[in-house]
């Protein structure tokens, strides 16, 4: 699913710097240089998507986030702090709400 997200946001013309994890998302965004975080909300290791989007919003208030997810049970608890886009999607879908952060 990573891949299918990355080759939707490269086809949108946004250049993508995957991470496998939570950790490796928070270096990324440390390292600067990041307009967006797209992040699914299911994910490997001790942090999740919304764990990695609450770290973020922390540390980087100014950073759009858009969470993904296919469990309606994780948006429940995710309420209105961030922009949740629902799988599957397709990639007008993807590109409506990536140009609402913008």
């Amino acid at each position: 699913m990573a891949t299918v997200s990355a080759n939707l946001l490269e086809q949108l013309g946004y250049d993508v710097r995957w991470a496998a994890d939570a950790t490796a998302a928070m270096a990324e965004v440390e390292k600067d240089d990041i307009d967006i975080v797209f992040s699914d909300i299911v994910m490997p290791g001790k942090m999740d998507g919304i764990g990695l989007a609450k770290a973020i919003r922390a540390k980087n208030p100014d950073i759009p986030i858009l969470l993904v997810t296919g469990y309606s049970a994780s948006t429940k608890e995710i309420g209105s702090q961030f922009p949740v886009l629902r799988k599957p999607y397709q990639l007008h879908e993807l590109s409506r709400e990536l140009q609402k952060l913008a």
